[in-house]
């Protein structure tokens, strides 16, 4: 699903002015660690790029300008997102009691 496609559909629901700018919510998910970045769409020639790097990087090896690219995001499975609360050898980026509650209970669960 895109970025835009996400952002566009908060609009609709939460009204424009009550969420950040499309960039910000694009981080915003990334940051959650509940997404993960799969590529890149060209919203005007509705071409798709499979990389995962930032646009910037993007844009130095393949010579695509970033104008009218969006994020293409996937998300991630709960085994993913709770890897690094049940692997005592990993260091979550969250705390645990920041995350949504579906994952703090598959965590608890896990961990019994």
């Amino acid at each position: 699903m895109t970025t835009s496609t996400i952002h566009q559909h908060y609009s609709a629901v939460y009204g424009h002015e009550s969420i950040p700018k499309q960039q910000t919510l694009t981080q915003v998910l990334l940051n959650s660690r509940m997404f993960r970045r799969v590529g890149w769409f060209n919203e005007s020639t509705n071409q798709t790029y499979p990389f995962t790097g930032s646009m910037s990087a993007l844009n130095q090896s393949t010579g695509i300008p970033s104008t009218n690219l969006v994020c293409i995001l996937e998300a991630r499975t709960i085994e993913e997102i709770s890897a690094p609360y049940l692997d005592p050898s990993r260091s979550p980026i969250r705390r645990l009691d920041r995350m949504p509650k579906f994952v703090r209970e598959y965590v608890k669960e896990a961990l019994q």
